[in-house]
């Protein structure tokens, strides 16, 4: 119930119409309020854009409320008692003076009560006129337990409020100590609804804090005081299983409980070998495969095309065959760990299939193993199992060790036989190897099923008229054959192949390979039959764990440009260059047997034997494993090969550039404007017409009409960085010794350049300590790098003839040569990331690989996705 004094508006209402002569404006009553934006002062209302006052309250301390006119007047100044008689106009109304409470008229010149307010009350005016208030507008006071009493805008009565949450709607109540509804006792605590979170009372009683419980998220109120329950263990400490050696106990995401694992299963990576040991799982080769490391404890190997290399560097096998003898074909093995590893090669044959132990030199131990000390490097020498052009056998190797490892192979390991090289009367080495190359061994957690290769153009060299022979195989050409009896020659001039290839490695039995041949290949001449793929075909085929499926290249019409052989005065005719090059062929690979089981593959290559240019001489076998598609990256640093040497040691006068090759891999859905790369200084040469213009290069997306990936060839005779803005892989190519004139020694080799984005911190790697001259090729983008090989800092004093330069872009380059005394192993460490390559020289010779990188999956499309 609420209580309401009567104004008396009765005796003021002539007042409120009339006003004297000289009087403040009179008010007109107004019910609507003020639509603008004004703020008041407490106790005064808004109308029209104006502040007025409804009683005293609204007004400062030493002011009334003027009622006809809403305005806040100053108190006139109280009389003395004995001033005389105070004169007012009949009719006028006023409050009366405290501690009076009551309204007062004047009559007959004096002020007379006319109305006196109740106790609680006190007299105040407004617009309307003088009245008695009960109360002060706004003012709060309990009523009962669950309600409040909020005092009017006018201050003339208590309106009743029940007390409920503004939230939930469940009732609150009323505090009389604060005269307000509030939820709760501040400080008070309770468990939520849910049992998952400890709820605080706040200090002012109106809202509860919550608070989730960590950990376990649980609340409880069993010990009479609700708390937290406080977990068994935290989420994610581990400890070794009791009893167990392999066994690890994670705890629980809720910290109720430990779960156990087994380290030997824990995830996908995850090895046999795998032990709990100082409360972690001790996996060293599972952790370098988390990693994406190029280092691992599994590998695949596979010999290579390389048909003009002497026997004597094969142990005597023929291409095509399987021998037991050990050759120079050999697989490098790096050890980073403290502790010595062990390396063991098996190998399938191909009569029987019976999988074993290879030959090798050194020999494995009685369990198949070869062990390597600690921070040592060893050099293993298998026997020259080999496809012999285009071909599929069961010719791989397959490397597996006990800790992680780095590994390499090369084609052939050293640059001649014996101890030292061997010369005739005419000054020729008999027992040099004249070709031979390298390549980084990827291990096989970061082989893929989706690869675009880099490799080179096909050439062909025209022999002399009158070609001796011994069978038809010895002329080549359409229509050729050996004729002649006592006399044996070619009928025709020979047109000799320089065929470049491509080889995929089977890992997993019943792997399904898709090629998209971007050259022509010619067919098996033995072995399983494969038969020849024109340029721009897509194919199907099986493999098999050890299986190599080889492709030589073939000449696919007419040739692009001819120009006399460097030897025609020795009767030999054109050198030839084809448009047939199965760089851009791209090969996917699934498992027959499951979909959702993966199939990766390896793949290597290169050229039997290639000229670079196609006509400057002399040949030279190069080769690379490829890099899957996913570890592409968009960013490089190109570096420039060390210049060739003369015979007195100085470097040729007129060096050659590097040949350069970029190749994309991008589709229509993922890139419709094709991909879009800056090198930085511009080449000097592009071979392919309108893909640069000042180093600005697009090359177009991959589609149904162009299947294959797309790619463009440079020359640079500088330092470069490439920028791209979508996946790319640079690959790099040393020239022929006689395109650097007087140079006595080089030939080609193929490196592939590592992304920036894979770049390392640390490397272990092998110098050939048989060629005459190695290097290493680093580049970083630190000017702190500190990097060291072998624990030396780079300086003139440790290398001498160190080359140090710099490309825009703030990256610091080093060409560290490695004197014979040092060949052998490298260790190399940094205090930055850096870029990687390995090369070195010798007559008509040279190798190079890419020293090492991180192979992240950084692309998430394939080839033509």
């Amino acid at each position: 119930m609420s209580i309401r004094p009567a104004p008396v508006a009765a005796l003021a209402f002539a007042v409120l119409l009339a006003g004297a002569c000289g009087d403040d404006p009179q008010l007109k009553p107004v019910t609507d309020y003020d639509a603008g934006i004004i703020e008041c002062p407490s106790g005064q209302i808004a109308r029209y854009g104006t502040c007025y006052c409804q009683s005293d309250v609204g007004c400062p301390t030493d002011h009334y409320c003027e009622a006809v006119t809403g305005t806040c007047k100053p108190r006139p100044v109280e009389p003395e008692p004995d001033a005389g008689v105070t004169v007012c106009t009949t009719g006028a109304l006023r409050c009366a003076q405290a501690p009076k409470k009551a309204i007062e008229t004047c009559q007959d010149g004096s002020w007379i009560d006319a109305e006196v307010c109740p106790d609680e009350g006190f007299c105040t005016a407004a617009a309307t006129g003088y009245y008695c208030a009960i109360c002060t507008p706004g003012t709060q006071r309990c009523k009962g337990e669950r309600a409040v009493e909020v005092c009017s805008e006018k201050g003339d009565e208590w309106i009743e409020q029940p007390c409920q949450d503004p939230d939930t709607g469940p009732p609150a109540y009323c505090v009389p100590e604060y005269g307000r509804c509030q939820l709760c006792t501040p400080d008070v605590q309770r468990c939520s609804e849910d049992g998952r979170s400890l709820e605080t009372c706040q200090p002012d009683g109106l809202a509860w804090f919550k608070q989730y419980c960590p950990v376990t998220g649980q609340c409880s109120e069993e010990s009479g005081a609700p708390t937290c329950v406080e977990p068994f263990c935290m989420p994610g400490d581990r400890r070794c299983k009791e009893g167990s050696t392999t066994f690890i106990e994670i705890c629980k995401a809720d910290g109720t409980a430990y779960e156990d694992k087994d380290c030997r299963t824990f995830d996908q990576y995850s090895t046999p070998s795998a032990t709990c040991r100082e409360n972690a799982c001790h996996d060293p080769c599972g952790q370098a495969a988390r990693e994406s490391s190029y280092q691992g404890c599994e590998y695949w190997a596979a010999v290579t095309t390389n048909s003009l290399l002497d026997r004597s560097f094969k142990g005597g096998a023929n291409e095509g065959t399987q021998p037991t003898a050990v050759s120079e074909y050999a697989i490098v093995v790096s050890n980073p760990n403290t502790t010595a590893v062990k390396v063991k090669v098996t190998r399938k044959l191909a009569v029987g299939g019976a999988e074993g132990v290879s030959p090798s030199i050194p020999s494995p131990d009685a369990n198949g193993f070869i062990t390597v000390q600690p921070g040592a490097l060893q050099i293993i020498k298998l026997p020259w199992q080999s496809v012999s052009g285009t071909g599929l056998q069961p010719y791989a190797y397959h490397v597996v060790s006990d800790l992680p490892i780095t590994a390499y192979q090369f084609n052939p390991v050293g640059a001649y036989t014996g101890s030292a090289p061997e010369y005739n009367a005419f000054g020729e080495c008999t027992n040099c190897s004249y070709t031979n190359d390298g390549s980084l061994l990827i291990p096989g957690h970061i082989l893929g099923s989706a690869y675009v290769v880099l490799g080179q153009e096909h050439i062909t060299l025209t022999g002399p008229a009158s070609f001796p022979c011994s069978s038809s195989a010895d002329c080549p050409g359409d229509g050729n054959q050996c004729i002649g009896s006592l006399v044996r020659t070619c009928k025709n001039r020979p047109v000799f192949p320089v065929p470049a290839f491509f080889s995929v490695v089977g890992v997993r039995d019943n792997t399904k390979v898709t090629i998209k041949f971007s050259a022509a290949t010619v067919a098996a001449t033995s072995g399983r039959p494969i038969a020849k793929n024109s340029k721009d075909s897509t194919m199907v085929y099986t493999l098999n764990k050890y299986d190599v499926l080889q492709f030589w290249t073939d000449a696919d019409g007419a040739a692009v440009q001819c120009v006399p052989s460097e030897v025609a005065s020795q009767g030999y005719g054109d050198v030839c260059r084809y448009a047939s090059d199965p760089t851009g062929t791209v090969i996917l690979s699934e498992s027959l047997s499951s979909s959702s089981e993966p199939a990766p593959v390896a793949v290597f290559s290169g050229a039997d034997c290639t000229f670079k240019p196609f006509n400057r001489y002399a040949c030279d076998h190069i080769e690379e494993m490829m890099v899957p598609f996913s570890s592409w990256g968009k960013s490089y640093a190109g570096v420039k090969s060390v210049p060739y040497k003369t015979a007195s040691g100085a470097p040729v006068g007129q060096p050659s550039p590097d040949y350069w090759r970029v190749v994309a891999g991008c589709g229509t859905n993922s890139c419709p404007n094709g991909t879009r790369f800056t090198i930085s200084p511009p080449p000097g040469t592009v071979i392919q017409p309108g893909v640069c213009a000042n180093g600005a290069c697009t090359l177009p997306p991959m589609d149904s009409s162009r299947p294959t990936a797309p790619w463009v060839e440079f020359v640079h005779s500088s330092d470069f960085t490439i920028v791209s803005d979508q996946p790319i892989m640079l690959s790099q190519y040393f020239t022929g010794q006689s395109a650097n004139p007087n140079a006595d020694e080089g030939d080609p080799a193929l490196i592939l350049t590592p992304p920036i984005e894979q770049w390392r911190m640390d490397y272990n790697v092998l110098t050939s300590p048989t060629l005459k001259h190695n290097y290493l090729s680093l580049v970083t983008q630190s000017a702190s790098a500190d990097i060291r090989v072998n624990n030396r800092n780079l300086t003139t004093a440790n290398f001498p003839g160190l080359q140090v330069g710099s490309i825009s872009g703030g990256y610091q380059v080093y060409r560290v040569p490695i004197s014979s005394s040092q060949a052998g192993p490298q260790r190399i460490t940094a205090d930055a990331k850096v870029g990687v390559t390995v090369y070195g020289y010798d007559v008509y010779v040279s190798y190079g690989y890419t020293g090492g990188l991180d192979l992240m999956k950084i692309t998430s499309i394939n080839p033509g996705g």
